[in-house]
This record gives structure tokens, C-alpha cells and sequence, in this order.
């Protein structure tokens, strides 16, 4: 084999590989956090968080869920798709700080949004809101999650417990 045939092949290859990176399309976190699965699955194991802001470079699509890379975060694997934006995300500190939850993302996309819960409130005086809004309130863990998952029998992709 003529060695400077081979070399040639593997500088095209890296050469390839490098325009490929460059070209690859990039996106940035616009909600508080966004929870990083090593499979496109809320069960798949849990490998991380990016913040809002945190930039990302998407790898590949799969049924709302997208893979993603971030050199800031140090995270590799697959996060919601509507936690990302192509558009900027203009970051600010204080009181004007800015940044929809995830839950505010999902109600926005179900059309169900604080003015529209305003609005449906207003015309609904008799309902009493108390509880869903302390349900609201009420957090979990993936970790607690898993846990509440394995106690009932159901075993999260990957999980080895």
C-alpha cells in the first residue's frame, strides 16, 4: 500500500469530520434547566442538567427529543426539544431576570398560558384553585422518580438496580 495514499484518505476523512462540526447546527437552553438522558427518555438514565442560556450543538432528532453536545457543561446525550431555541437567549440578572420554567414552556404549548389562566380564572370565580396551585408548587428529583418507579416494579431504561 502506498503510504501516502493512505495519509491522503485519512486527512480527507479529518478534513470531513471538521467541516461537519463546523456546519452542525447549534442552539441555546431557554428554560431554567433542561434534565440531559443518555436515551431520548424521561425513564433513560439521568446524566445531567444545562441551565438556560447554556449553548448546545445538536447532534440529532428523534420524536421531540434532540441530542445534543455542550462543551460548558461537559454533557453529551438527549434533552427535550422545546427546552431549545435557535434564537439568542438574552440572559439578565436582578429583578428583570428572565427565563420560562419548563412547566411554563409546556403550558405555552398546550396554549395554556398565565394570561389564559388568568382570563379562565376570572371567568370561573366559583372554582377553587387552592390545591392545584400547592400541586404546582411540589418538586421531584429524577432520582426520587426513579426510585418511585422501582418500588413499583417499572425499571427505567438502563437502570441497573
Amino acid at each position: 500500500m502506498n503510504y501516502s495514499f493512505g495519509m491522503k484518505k485519512v486527512m480527507v476523512l479529518v478534513l470531513l469530520l471538521a467541516a461537519a462540526s463546523v456546519w452542525a447546527e447549534s442552539a441555546q437552553v431557554q428554560i431554567r434547566q433542561a434534565s440531559v438522558y443518555d436515551h431520548p427518555s424521561v425513564m433513560a438514565k439521568f446524566l445531567g442538567r444545562l441551565t438556560l442560556g447554556d449553548k448546545v450543538s445538536v447532534l440529532s432528532r428523534k420524536n421531540g427529543w434532540v441530542e445534543v453536545v455542550s462543551d460548558e457543561a461537559h454533557l453529551k446525550g438527549w434533552t427535550r426539544e422545546q427546552g431549545l431555541t435557535s434564537a439568542k437567549v438574552a440572559l439578565r440578572s436582578g429583578k428583570n431576570a428572565q427565563g420560562a420554567s419548563t412547566t411554563e414552556v409546556s403550558l405555552a404549548g398546550r396554549g395554556f398560558s398565565d394570561p389564559v389562566e388568568s382570563e379562565y380564572r376570572q371567568e370561573n370565580p366559583q372554582l377553587n384553585y387552592a390545591v392545584l396551585d400547592a400541586m404546582e408548587k411540589n418538586t421531584i428529583s429524577d432520582d426520587e422518580l426513579n426510585a418511585f418507579l422501582r418500588d413499583g416494579g417499572i425499571h427505567p431504561e438502563g437502570d441497573t438496580q
